[in-house]
């Protein structure tokens, strides 16, 4: 109900620092610096599905992909800075073929542009505003809410990733503070978006239904420790109302937890965790039993980063699941295989071969024509130059 969040309160509290901080003295010469990259990517994909009987097919499809990104950083004072990103999806890439040559059609219905990042930073040193498009990386709870948001539960969580469909950045606000300095680092930032807009019906007569906007809140406490080695990042993301029927004045909320950390072993090896948790469900808001769910997924990653010869191997491992309660042999495994060896062979030019599996193992079932298996195999090669 709308009582469990006040937006107002919210708004005069983040006005009023505003007005505060901007009062504030600052000086500075403004300082700019362009950054960006082009990446051309070879792929060959092959996949194989297998049923219940263990019998199936192989395909083997190839692919040139292409990813562009141009971007500025400003620093308008000592205090205030900002950034601007644009280009297509850079992690997941667009497909090359003939109508992506600049072709009217094209123009429309197939050419990406995305702003990647369009914020600003207000940071006087004691705490920090950010706003805009806001850079944010995921500690395990972004990529199984992005999943649940866009595809309606957890599954392909360690699949896809927040890095390849959101691009890292996301609509809101963030407000931090440091809490500790020295030795061992820690703050504390908590971002705010709206995932849902909704409106309350205006009505004749009576007080209208509740209808309140479906909230995020997403807090995180980076810390860091022995000279920065070490880095370890709580993060509870919740989406208020993610769920609402106004009709029975009842919401459902979406509760994730994670952490992600990593620690430098030597100047060669970085070794790096993540995970998380999250579960959501319409239990409070849907009377047709036949629509209810109640979603449940986990996500586990481990990798590494080791510097070998010219250049760096990058290894991850992930495990997802996803779950709804509500039915019996539901659950669904993905398993993520990532190699990667990235090689600057000049200056800001780097050639990066890669390899990828993709694993995912469906319910047992008596019925011999049903999937039991999925597997997906990624062959590429990277180019890419960068400034």
């Amino acid at each position: 109900m709308s009582s469990r969040l006040t937006p107002p309160a919210l708004m005069a509290a983040i006005a009023i620092l505003f007005t505060v901080i901007l009062s504030l003295p600052a000086s500075a010469e403004p300082e700019a610096a362009p950054y960006g990259a082009v990446q051309y990517r070879f792929r060959e994909r092959v996949h194989t599905v297998s049923d219940q009987s263990d019998s199936g097919n192989t395909t083997a499809d190839y692919f040139n992909l292409f990813s562009w990104r141009a971007g500025l950083r400003v620093k308008a004072n000592d205090r205030l800075s900002l950034q601007l990103q644009i280009g297509n999806d850079w992690n997941a890439g667009d497909n090359i073929n003939w109508r992506a040559n600049n072709m009217p059609r094209a123009r429309v219905e197939s050419q990406n542009l995305y702003v990647h990042i369009a914020s600003f930073k207000w940071d006087p040193g004691f705490l920090f505003i950010e706003g805009g498009v806001v850079a944010l990386n995921s500690n395990g709870t972004l990529d199984l809410l992005e999943r649940s948001i866009n595809m309606g539960n957890y599954g392909g969580a360690g699949f896809y990733g927040w890095p390849s469909v959101a691009n890292n950045s996301m609509l809101g606000i963030k407000l931090g503070a440091p809490i500790i300095k020295g030795d061992v680092k820690a703050g504390v930032e908590l971002f705010q978006t709206v995932m849902q807009e909704r409106e309350q019906s205006r009505g004749a007569r009576g007080e209208p239904d509740p209808n309140p906007a479906a909230v995020m809140l997403l807090f995180t406490s980076p810390v860091e420790a022995i000279g920065g080695t070490l880095k370890v990042t709580p993060e509870f993301t919740m989406v208020i109302n993610r769920n609402y029927n106004s009709a029975l004045k009842a919401g459902d909320d979406e509760i994730l937890g994670g952490l992600s950390a990593s620690y430098k072993i030597n100047d060669a090896v970085t070794a790096s965790v993540s995970g998380g948790y999250g579960s959501v469900s319409n239990g409070n808001t849907e009377r047709i039993a036949t629509n209810l769910y109640d979603n449940e997924g986990l996500l586990a990653c481990a990798g590494a980063t080791v510097k070998a010869g010219p250049g760096t191997v990058q290894i991850d491992f992930k495990y997802n699941s996803n779950e709804n309660k509500f039915r019996q042999r539901s659950k669904i495994d993905y398993l993520y295989t990532d190699l990667r060896y990235g090689w600057e062979v000049y200056d800001k030019f780097t050639v990066i071969p890669r390899y990828r599996n993709y694993i995912t193992l469906y319910p047992k079932s008596n019925v011999v024509n049903v999937i039991k298996m999925e597997m997906e195999n990624r062959f590429e090669l990277y180019l890419e130059g960068s400034f």
